[in-house]
């Protein structure tokens, strides 16, 4: 007996929460953003689930297309001083101003750059790594960016990529996200029925169009 007096109404404490054991390391994921500031973050290997990300991370080979706008950076203090190297400055400097992206990439940050011409094959569109990103991305670049604090600086993501789709809005974004997730699971549960993915009718002509250039 433990001594406690007997109480009628003692219910037992609820169980300790899953999320507690779980294990996150906030280097597995990357922040997605859009042209007006609106971000979201992602596990990598949702990422990894279209041949075009899956070879421009592997590779580390900058992606400049009129949907998805991918760079490298090589971060020059350790992830737990929060400091960003001049580089990663640089471009989220040139996001907000609206100049263009390729102006602020260092030509030495891809490790895989010289090597992508005998990667032509593999996933990513021609030209993928060529240089100065079209007019029609500029122009959509925000003049300002939308929140003081970004997801990079708050949650230590990775920061040695850049990840940005300039045709999309937030609830845009959102979907996008969603069916890479969806992609994920059920791609690795060939046993489980795959329900219909449903995208809302204001947002299925932009994100299939990138779907198509991310070829998934």
């Amino acid at each position: 007996m433990s001594g406690q007096p007997f109480d009628a109404m003692w219910t037992a404490p609820p169980p300790p929460s899953y999320i507690d054991t779980v294990y996150m390391n906030p280097k597995d994921y990357v922040v997605l953003a859009t042209s007006s500031g609106e971000e979201a973050f992602v596990h990598r290997d949702c990422l990894m689930e279209s041949p075009v990300l899956r070879l421009a991370f592997r590779k580390r080979v900058p992606l400049f297309t009129e949907n998805v706008l991918v760079a490298f950076f090589k971060e020059d203090e350790p992830s737990c001083t929060g400091a960003s190297s001049p580089s990663i400055n640089a471009v989220d400097g040139a996001l907000a101003s609206g100049q263009p992206i390729a102006a602020a990439v260092d030509p030495a940050a891809g490790d895989g750059g010289g090597g992508s011409k005998e990667n032509e094959g593999d996933g990513v569109p021609q030209g993928a790594g060529a240089a100065p990103v079209e007019t029609g991305i500029e122009n959509a670049m925000a003049p300002d960016p939308q929140y003081p604090a970004t997801l990079k600086e708050t949650l230590r993501t990775d920061n040695s990529v850049r990840v940005l789709f300039p045709r999309l809005k937030g609830d845009q974004l959102n979907v996008l996200v969603s069916y890479l997730y969806f992609k994920h699971r059920y791609n690795r549960r060939v046993s489980e029925e795959r329900p219909a993915f449903e995208v809302p009718t204001t947002a299925a002509l932009e994100v299939m169009r990138v779907a198509a250039a991310l070829e998934c």
